[in-house]
């Protein structure tokens, strides 16, 4: 995906409405039309993604802020450089995801 991207993106394409050009809604946008077209109804929500991820990295032993540095959050009580790309790929190899639905 990162090689095909146009704009320096991995999901390229996004256009943002918005006066801070934040691209959360587009992605949002794309994601639910996905789900619905793959049959998954409102009760499953990106989050929902997120937050399983964040289960399932835990529950793998990963370290918290590898997981944060993955997800894409802040902890404001620990200050740290960054984990590694190695680290976080580790991290996403021990991803199992279930989709059973599919």
């Amino acid at each position: 995906m990162v090689k095909e991207s146009t704009d320096g993106y991995v999901i390229s394409g996004l256009v943002s409405n918005n006066k801070y050009g934040i691209r959360s809604d587009p992605i949002g946008k794309r994601f639910g039309r996905l789900k619905s077209n793959l049959g998954f109804g409102p009760r499953y929500v990106f989050h929902s993604i997120k937050k399983t991820v964040t289960t399932i990295m835990e529950k793998a032993d990963v370290r918290a802020d590898v997981i944060l540095d993955i997800v894409g959050h802040k902890n404001s009580t620990v200050t740290h450089v960054g984990s590694s790309m190695q680290n976080q790929k580790k991290a996403i190899e021990k991803l199992v995801y279930p989709l059973e639905y599919l």
